[in-house]
């Protein structure tokens, strides 16, 4: 074969092997987009960088004025780096609502409208503005930082608090102290943030690549090293993260009747028909339960919401715990996931809120006030 026969057939073959690779691409791609309605490159909720930006005390925080479209779900931020409700932009004559919490306040996997915050802004009307300080992966510890240095400044007369998912998923990891320095630190990978670029080529190709998602999830799927220790899982509590949620929360009421803040804890809601239909206890489910066996983590999350009633008792008459919430008959299709709002779910959540909240205007507990007080 002559030399110039070789380089075509060399030629020939990269290029049919590379055809073939594309094809295999497209379809990878095709079959994620009908599964998920969106890409593998589109994979990221929070826009790979583009939502979240360095704080020097809560580790992140939302970006000012961004608007992010994906999978047909919109997510806009204000100018007070907080997620949009439809509030009126002028809150100075309106009884003004803080949110405090992790990605079930935020509205995650749910457009704007659709976030509870949202749909309890519309049916409370333009006489009150509330305001989403909830992000994703916040925990009550950047709840206290809110508290102490940023929700003051508006001067809210109610704060919901709307805990307990994120701070449960602390039980038992060996590392967990109380000054939560392991949680900040992977917060900038799990929001993207600009600091953790330091990807390897192939944790870059998996983010973008079909092919890549999917020989990473045979990876998974290999025998493992059997030197590194297993992932375990309880059903039982962990009473030193108990302890330091319980201050956790002490310190959000004292921090809330410091600003003068009418205090509504709120237990946290999960899908717990999700949780006893997956039967997968052996290994740690990070999404759902971490170190908890997903059929016990029902119990003990109703125990560990207990808490909010602790910290605030029926005798108390500057905060409120909303068991009510607890005792709604929440069904699957009220959630997207494991324990995020659909609209559905979001619409009988904030119902029950401004419930409480209008017969808190009726009993004089809230009333205008100017943020400049």
């Amino acid at each position: 074969m002559t030399m110039r026969k070789l380089l075509i057939y060399i030629a020939v073959n990269i290029a049919v092997f590379f055809s073939i690779l594309l094809l295999i691409e497209l379809a990878g791609q095709a079959a994620y987009y009908l599964r998920h309605g969106k890409f593998v490159f589109q994979a990221d909720d929070y826009g790979d960088g583009q939502l979240f930006e360095l704080h020097p005390f809560q580790a992140v925080r939302l970006k000012k004025n961004v608007v992010l479209e994906s999978a047909g779900k919109r997510i806009t931020t204000t100018n007070e780096h907080t997620r949009w409700t439809g509030a009126p932009e002028h809150d100075s004559e309106c009884i003004r609502i803080a949110v405090m919490g992790g990605s079930t306040a935020f509205g995650t996997n749910v457009t704007d409208a659709d976030s509870w915050p949202a749909l309890l802004q519309a049916k409370l009307g333009d006489g009150f503005c509330v305001i989403n300080y909830g992000a994703p992966n916040f925990l009550s510890v950047e709840a206290i930082i809110q508290m102490a240095l940023i929700v003051p400044e508006k001067n809210p007369q109610i704060v919901i608090f709307y805990q307990g998912w994120n701070d449960i998923f602390q039980y038992h990891i060996d590392k967990f102290t109380p000054d939560y320095y392991d949680h900040g630190m992977e917060m900038y990978g799990k929001l993207s943030v600009p600091v953790n670029r330091d990807k390897t080529l192939f944790q870059k190709l998996n983010d973008i690549f079909a092919i890549a998602r999917a020989a990473n999830k045979i990876k998974d799927k290999l025998p493992k090293n059997t030197d590194s220790a297993p992932c375990e899982t309880y059903d039982e509590p962990d009473p030193y993260v108990d302890r330091i949620y319980t201050r956790n929360l002490n310190t959000l009421k004292v921090l809330a009747e410091e600003s003068h803040s009418y205090a509504l804890f709120v237990p946290q809601v999960l899908n717990y028909h999700k949780f006893r239909e997956n039967k997968d206890d052996e290994t740690c489910d990070w999404y759902a339960a971490g170190h908890i066996k997903n059929r016990a983590l029902p119990k003990l999350m109703d125990r560990f919401n207990s808490f909010m009633g602790i910290v605030c008792p029926p005798s108390e008459s500057e905060c409120l715990y909303v068991k009510e919430v607890s005792e709604i008959q929440w069904e699957p299709d009220d959630f997207v996931d494991y324990g995020h709002f659909t609209r559905k779910g979001g619409e009988k959540f904030a119902d029950l809120l401004s419930e409480v909240i209008i017969s808190k205007v009726r009993e004089g507990k809230l009333h205008y006030s100017s943020t400049q007080e």
